[in-house]
């Protein structure tokens, strides 16, 4: 008899512990702007494409998309997401309405686990006023 209460308690144990089994966080994680290029110049009215893709080597926990001025630092856009998943694919647009020459930077930052640690890339441009 008590072999099988430790075989029964050995397999209620095994389950609970393949059952419970996280995810894998990421490590790391690619970003890639396809839209926006470092040194753009944006004219006046002109529409700021902001697409690009993240890709991580396991799970990630979440992205934002920023758009500021460099010099003033102010936040001229500003987009979350939360969703778990594997990648990401990113797709923002800002019509340039600007009254000064403005250095703006476009900036993906990833959230790649729990733990708060961060990856992130961005792109410099200009836009041009009226």
């Amino acid at each position: 008899m008590k072999k099988i209460t430790l075989i029964f308690s050995l397999l209620i144990a095994l389950t609970a512990i393949t059952s419970c089994e996280k995810k894998n966080s990421a490590t790391s994680a690619d970003i890639n702007f396809t839209e926006i290029t470092e040194g753009d110049t944006i004219a006046f009215g002109d529409t700021v494409h902001l697409e690009g893709t993240v890709v991580g080597d396991g799970e990630l926990h979440g992205y934002q998309l920023q758009l500021i001025d460099i010099i003033s630092a102010e936040m001229l856009l500003s987009k979350n997401s939360e969703t778990h998943a594997l990648s990401y694919v990113f797709d923002e647009h800002w019509v340039n309405n600007v009254t000064t020459i403005s250095n703006l930077k476009a900036v993906v930052v990833v959230e790649i686990n729990h733990d708060g640690d961060l990856v992130s890339k961005q792109v410099n441009f200009v836009c041009l006023p009226q």
